[in-house]
């Protein structure tokens, strides 16, 4: 039996749920600058390079999206919890256009 989890992140169909490739996904980053960077991540080419990751890692699903916030730190839902409301809704819209169609 695969593990589903892993499967996900992979980006693989999964074999119960072929269509996971086409659903909307969102991914919000945070590359919120540091004063005084403790370590690489945190200084500007760290945030850069993971800026660019998210990036590229919801261009691969036909749907991604991904969301760059220089306002929240690692809990966005804490930091900007409109902007996760604004990301959902506008999610289940998507989802709700499809199912209708």
């Amino acid at each position: 039996m695969s593990n589903q989890y892993l499967d996900f992140w992979s980006k693989r169909p999964l074999p119960e749920y072929p269509q996971i490739s086409d659903m909307p996904v969102t991914v919000i980053v945070s590359v919120k600058k540091v004063e005084n960077p403790t370590n690489l991540f945190f200084t500007e080419q760290g945030r850069k390079l993971w800026g660019e990751h998210w990036l590229s890692w919801t261009t691969d699903s036909p749907q991604g999206r991904a969301v760059l916030t220089e306002q929240s730190g690692h809990f966005v839902q804490f930091d900007e919890p409109e902007l996760v409301m604004q990301e959902l809704t506008r999610l289940f819209k998507k989802l709700e256009l499809q199912v209708t169609n």
